[in-house]
């Protein structure tokens, strides 16, 4: 007696595969809306840091 496929049990889905910037990248190009529908995700990220000069501050870092 053979199994069906209906017969065997069900599996976990593969993982998905890592993705790196590029992938990103082309997903955020691809979806320009993506922040909107989840700004939740600005909390994940950090802003670059400048080094304004001598006796400057930066008060936008300091805003944000």
């Amino acid at each position: 007696m053979t199994d069906r496929p209906q017969d065997q049990p069900k599996t976990a889905a593969a993982e998905p595969l890592p993705c790196g910037a590029r992938e990103v990248l082309s997903y955020l190009r691809q979806n320009p809306d993506f922040l909107e529908s989840h700004p939740e995700a600005l909390a994940l990220l950090r802003p670059p840091s400048r080094e304004p000069g001598d006796n400057l501050l930066d008060f936008q870092h300091f805003m944000l």
